[in-house]
């Protein structure tokens, strides 16, 4: 087995004419220089179908060590941080439940739930003859008799620990449901030759949160595993602020959870109506936000997908950095944006001294904090100080002004990690060109470390000169 092959045995597979679609928007938001957000739920559609790779960024020295051996998922360099692995090490439920079917293993492994987010760890066992090539896995989850990944901001990760082990996490963001503290947890895997997805056939009516209900006949044909979760312990460390504050005609801040595994402020929006006379499709979203908090500092809002909304009433989560629950009130600034169709400007500083701090609009920077290098991957870390607009769009070049990224730009792939712990960021661009075939090759030694790094002499990021916090506008949100 391969690592590359992983994605492809654990995705969920869109449609073709949604995919094509879905594919051709680049992970990298700023190939064309444009404003245009990168939403992390594309680029794992990408990942996935277009690529075929997990690759995953290793967790600190601290972090495993504060893990121990709680959480085996973290036992790897090759585990991705998710939330603060700190709380995840105080806060989960040690499961252990196992089923086996064609030679297959189930195991639930670990569960960390709180108001924000229910984390899954699981492992699979693959027999030797199993085929990632041709064979499907889908796993999917069913969270207090509703669909477990149906609104925005969720994640999956996994890799393969060994030749036949994969161990992999699901991070289910709950926070616009009312999640009581003791429910069930339904873990479900299928395997087909064929690649049909059996379970969207047999429960995945819609992703509306409608109820999911699996007869006996259906548990007989998937690998099942359920059990009762408790989240009272951690639900104690967290505050829910019902805010149902409206910011716009059709905008309401609904609430806003302090969490140890996150803090999310929850939008509804309502759009109803909006189909008639013509305006079929109609969505209405307000991502354009800054928040500060009582003592004027800007809070980090998180990169994220966002669920539209047709005719009816909807929500999206947004995660934010830098707060917790003792913090007194946060004030929601509109952000206007003025747009250009012109290039925009790139702001360049040669590598090699650090801290690099790019002034990217005039209420916030992007600091460069270094950059490292491994074969077939460039890793900068950062973190920004005031307000920057979703993650920055880097430019990478060698002493020609050519583009210095593993491979190229097209056989590059671009990932965002965040780090809790300390309120920064590193972008990893990954090597990930692909054969004939589809499969992704290998690093070779045109992008060795000691290349990549000779080729990298000047980091550039790109201005967002044409954005406005709207203070005229802003409103306080008492959270004390």
């Amino acid at each position: 087995m391969y690592e590359e092959c992983l994605n492809r045995a654990f995705s969920r597979i869109t449609a073709d004419s949604e995919l094509k679609d879905r594919t051709l928007e680049r992970i990298d938001n700023m190939n064309k220089k444009t404003m245009k957000r990168t939403r992390k739920a594309a680029g794992a559609v990408i990942c996935a179908a277009a690529i075929g790779i997990t690759t995953v960024f290793a967790a600190s020295p601290m972090g495993r060590e504060a893990i121990g051996g709680i959480i085996d998922y973290f036992a790897s360099d090759k585990a991705r941080e998710i939330t603060s692995m700190e709380e995840l090490s105080r806060h989960n439920e040690a499961i252990g439940e196992s089923v086996s079917k064609n030679g297959i293993t189930l195991t639930l492994d670990n569960v960390a739930a709180d108001d924000n987010f229910v984390h899954v760890f699981y492992t699979v066992k693959l027999p030797e003859a199993f085929d990632t090539r041709t064979g499907y896995l889908n796993i999917e989850s069913i969270i207090d008799g509703e669909i477990g990944i149906s609104g925005n901001n969720n994640s999956h990760e996994n890799y393969f620990a060994d030749d036949s082990a994969v161990k992999g996490v699901m991070k289910i963001n709950v926070s616009t449901r009312s999640l009581p503290d003791k429910f069930k947890l339904e873990l479900l895997m299928a395997y087909d030759e064929t690649g049909n997805d059996i379970i969207s056939a047999q429960y995945m009516k819609n992703s509306n949160g409608e109820r999911a209900e699996l007869s006996e006949n259906d548990k007989s044909g998937l690998l099942y595993i359920s059990t009762d979760i408790d989240k009272s312990a951690v639900s104690v460390e967290s505050v829910v602020k019902e805010i149902n504050k409206e910011i716009s005609e059709r905008t309401e801040i609904e609430k806003i959870i302090f969490s140890p595994f996150g803090n999310q402020m929850v939008l509804r929006y309502d759009t109803r109506g909006l189909d008639e006379g013509g305006e079929a499709g109609s969505t209405v979203f307000n991502d354009n936000f800054a928040l500060f908090d009582e003592n004027g500092t800007c809070l980090d809002v998180l990169n994220t997908d966002l669920m539209s909304v047709e005719n009816g009433i909807g929500r999206n989560s947004f995660e934010f950095l830098k707060a917790d629950k003792n913090l007194k009130s946060i004030t929601f600034v509109p952000v206007k944006i003025t747009p250009s169709y012109e290039d925009m400007p790139v702001i360049r500083q040669k590598t090699g001294a650090y801290p690099l701090t790019y002034e990217t609009n005039k209420y916030g920077k992007v600091v460069v904090t270094g950059i490292r290098f491994k074969d077939g991957e460039i890793l900068i870390d950062y973190y920004k100080d005031g307000y920057v607009m979703y993650d920055p769009g880097f430019v990478l070049e060698n002493d020609a002004g050519e583009n210095a990224e593993p491979g190229g730009k097209f056989n590059c792939i671009l990932y965002t990690d965040v780090h809790y712990e300390t309120n920064s960021y590193t972008a990893r661009y990954v090597y990930a060109p692909l054969d004939e075939n589809g499969n992704v090759l290998p690093p070779d030694e045109s992008v060795s470390a000691d290349k990549l790094e000779a080729s990298l002499t000047t980091l550039g990021v790109v201005e967002n000169k044409g954005v406005e916090l709207d203070f005229d506008n802003a409103v306080i949100l008492d959270v004390d």
